[in-house]
């Protein structure tokens, strides 16, 4: 039956429910402000999403870089380390009329003569920077004092013309000198007939003869060229303390030019390695 105006509802639990001020009695619709507040919940959520892979990743590119930059380093390092070898050995291992010389050590043969190719009678400078030394010579004094009796001979000569003089004769070849300790490499060659004294001979572009120490200093020139101690009277049994020593014309221009050849390939080196490295980080 219908309700008077204004009576209010009771509730099963016997409270009465009075209707909400200025909705003068409309009823209340169930969920219209729960929709309301669940649709301003879900736009109020934050979305994350993953993030995204660096797109500058290491590649074939960037490896390849950094081995070149790797090599290049090294490279530097060597032409640095020849650098310095070769001023050390400038300001420290000449003596007083500037020649780089080997120790003075003894040779013997009970043959005719000592020869030896490439002036290889000893180790001038040593190492790295004795090679180099050798190669850049201008001038070679070779020296040499009879350990035996009698004269001792000292000449420089075309290694053809000391070969076909020396083919027939007993010799002995020193083929490489080392040191701490020194020893030295030989090649002992046969002969039946005696080479007859060596100071006729024509071929010698440097040449000493006599008793005490005998030096054949001698400009160097591009060729095979050999070196040949003897008894200045041809007898077998060669015994000679002997000495090389060399004065070189380009040790500072070849050090200046390693020392800046390696500085400027250190320097792209390390550049070329920092590039990879930044790119890679990004």
């Amino acid at each position: 039956m219908p309700r008077p105006y204004g009576a209010r509802d009771r509730l099963p639990s016997g409270q009465l429910r009075t209707p909400a001020a200025g909705n003068h009695g409309a009823p209340h619709v169930q969920g219209a402000d729960d929709g309301r507040a669940l649709e301003r919940h879900d736009t109020s959520m934050a979305v994350t999403q993953p993030a995204r892979p660096s797109s500058r990743r290491w590649n074939g590119g960037r490896v390849v870089a950094v081995v070149a930059a790797t090599i290049t380093a090294l490279v530097a390092l060597a032409l640095l380390a020849g650098a310095l070898g070769l001023l050390t050995a400038h300001a420290l291992l000449r003596d007083a009329e500037g020649y780089y010389a080997s120790s003075t050590e003894r040779f013997e043969t009970d043959t005719y003569a000592l020869t030896a190719e490439s002036l290889r009678l000893g180790d001038v400078g040593g190492g790295v920077a004795g090679g180099l030394v050798e190669r850049a010579a201008g001038t070679v004094r070779v020296s040499a004092t009879s350990a035996g009796r009698g004269p001792v001979f000292v000449g420089i000569a075309a290694a053809a013309d000391v070969d076909r003089w020396m083919v027939s004769s007993a010799h002995e070849e020193v083929t490489d000198a080392h040191v701490d300790p020194f020893s030295y490499d030989s090649v002992r060659r046969s002969g039946i007939t005696t080479p007859g004294r060596p100071a006729g001979r024509q071929f010698w572009v440097a040449s000493a003869a006599g008793r005490g120490t005998q030096t054949a200093e001698w400009e160097v020139e591009q060729g095979r060229w050999a070196v040949v101690i003897m008894n200045a009277d041809a007898r077998r049994g060669v015994r000679a303390d002997v000495r090389v020593a060399a004065r070189p014309r380009l040790v500072v221009p070849v050090a200046v030019a390693l020392l800046a050849g390696g500085l400027l390939l250190l320097a792209a080196a390390g550049t070329g390695l920092w590039l990879a490295l930044r790119e890679g980080r990004r």
